[in-house]
Formats: C-alpha cells, structure tokens, sequence
C-alpha cells in the first residue's frame, strides 16, 4: 500500500476530464497554429473525400481550395453573361 503501480489499460476504456475551454484553445491554438476545426456531416465528409481522391490532390486545403475557385469561377462566368 502506498507503492505507485503501472499496469497497461485496454484501449476500449475512458476516463472524462472536464478540461476548460480556455484551456482548449490554448492548446489547439499552441499545437495548430492559424488553424481552424471544421465540422461536417459525414456524407458531405465522404463526398469531399471522394472529390480529393478522385482529384489526386494531396491536401485538405488544397481540396477545399479548389471546391472554392470552381465555385468562384462559375460565378464570375454567370456575372459576365448576365451582363
């Protein structure tokens, strides 16, 4: 008794710890620097992964950088025939 023990714990166990937001964002802020979490469904997820793969492009960025200029590219072609 009193004797400091290790023993392995399973993978399928948990342990909740009521870490302050704060404390979070200092963390992820520290770790992740001009980062930002962003969160989607999971068949929108599925289908930006399956565009990504589809498309060869090797980062999330990327991906969504070229989702965006489509999409901007579109709107400037709508813009100059409604002209």
């Amino acid at each position: 008794e009193g004797v400091l023990q290790v023993a392995q714990i399973s993978w399928d166990k948990e342990a909740k710890y009521r870490l302050p937001v704060p404390v979070w964002k200092e963390m992820m802020d520290h770790y992740y620097p001009n980062s930002a979490w962003l969160c989607l469904r999971r068949d929108v997820f599925d289908r930006l992964a399956q565009f990504k793969m589809k498309q060869g492009i090797p980062t999330w960025e990327q991906t969504l950088e070229r989702v965006l200029t489509s999409v901007e590219e579109s709107e400037d072609v709508y813009d100059a025939e409604r002209r």
